[in-house]
């Protein structure tokens, strides 16, 4: 296939023949297969017919990583993933609704407008109507909208919200197989948190500038927090995961900006990414590598200050989050964080020591 540069899925050959020269035992012959389907991919332009085999053999990226920790390209070659939309019902011809549960904005559109909705509730039982695009056990329901109403109680409360959404939407809620009850069929609905894990899916697809500006594309459609201010369970595991995933897909833009030669750019994502998590050790790495690609000592030791305060509220020090990624053990024998004194580091520790874990290599490029 290469001989005859028939490389549309010379890639995806590439990898299962890396896959299978592995457990052969020939080390080397895999990782030549292995980086002969990255550079075809990347000379392609897209890493599509790169990522199912991936999925199938998730051993390749493990194995081709090992060998140059600080790349980390074939673990990069998946946005956030965490990432998991929820799928989408395929439909023509209905109403059509939006949904942006983002910040203090969020709200519901029908056919293209606003409805200006004040009643978190109203918002919450689409949202989990979204999630359950099959449709969801009405007592289910009752008990994801008002866990601590009782069974009786809890069946008013889902009327009156019911009715308000009827009025706002001029949808009727489907009962599909006696106590299932969800959208109308041929409702078309757009929701942006599903679109925002949907369109990072596709980014994983492309490469350098167009992967750059299909995850900007993605992180604007976050505003704020998944429901903020609603305290359901449900709601705030769907808020912390995907902040997870905003997390993931903002380190991988970074990174594609400090390849990309952007360090200006790539420093304000970056402080926006240390923003939403103030423990991120990646992003404080990341951070200090763009500072030293700036040149300026006083900046670069700034930055890494700024980790060492941060880290230490958790017990912690810069690089701690990789290597208990790496060997983590059980949490019975895990041992207690040692205290320590608030504020920086003292000025005596040992230059070699600092040197060490500025020079530590972030990641290379691609």
């Amino acid at each position: 296939m290469n001989k005859a540069h028939r490389r549309l899925f010379l890639p995806f050959a590439a990898a299962c023949l890396s896959e299978a020269e592995a457990r052969c035992g020939d080390v080397e012959a895999a990782h030549a297969a292995a980086d002969l389907a990255y550079h075809t991919a990347a000379l392609m332009g897209t890493f599509s017919a790169l990522l199912p085999a991936l999925r199938s053999f998730p051993g390749i990226a493990k194995r081709e990583d090992s060998r140059d920790p600080g790349k980390m390209r074939w673990r990069r070659l998946v946005i956030a993933p965490s990432a998991r939309p929820p799928r989408r019902v395929a439909a023509v011809g209905g109403v059509q609704l939006g949904l942006q549960p983002f910040g203090p904005d969020r709200d519901i559109w029908v056919n293209g407008v606003a409805q200006k909705i004040g009643r978190i509730k109203i918002i919450e039982l689409m949202a989990l109507l979204v999630l359950h695009p099959d449709g969801i056990d009405r007592a289910r329901l009752h008990s994801a909208l008002f866990p601590e109403a009782t069974l009786r109680n809890g069946g008013n409360h889902f009327r009156q919200i019911a009715f308000k959404f009827r009025q706002i939407t001029g949808l009727s809620l489907d009962r599909r197989d006696g106590n299932v009850v969800g959208l109308p069929a041929d409702t078309i609905v757009d929701a942006a948190d599903v679109r925002f894990e949907e369109l990072l899916r596709t980014a994983s697809w492309v490469t350098d500038d167009e992967r750059v500006l299909r995850l900007r594309g993605a992180l604007d459609l976050v505003h704020g927090p998944y429901l903020g201010g609603s305290n359901l369970d449900w709601a705030e595991e769907r808020r912390n995961h995907l902040e997870v995933v905003q997390e993931e897909a903002r380190l991988e833009l970074v990174r594609l900006l400090v390849e990309l030669g952007q360090p200006q750019v790539a420093r304000q994502e970056c402080e926006k990414l240390l923003a939403i998590n103030r423990y991120s050790d990646p992003g404080y790495r990341l951070l200090v590598q763009i500072e030293r690609m700036a040149g300026s000592e006083s900046s670069t030791l700034a930055a890494y200050r700024r980790a060492v305060v941060a880290l230490e509220e958790l017990g912690l020090e810069p690089g701690d989050t990789r290597r208990l990624l790496e060997a983590r053990p059980p949490a019975s024998r895990r041992p207690a964080a040692p205290s320590k004194p608030a504020g920086a580091r003292p000025a005596a520790e040992s230059g070699q020591r600092l040197n060490s874990r500025l020079t530590r290599p972030v990641m290379a490029g691609r």
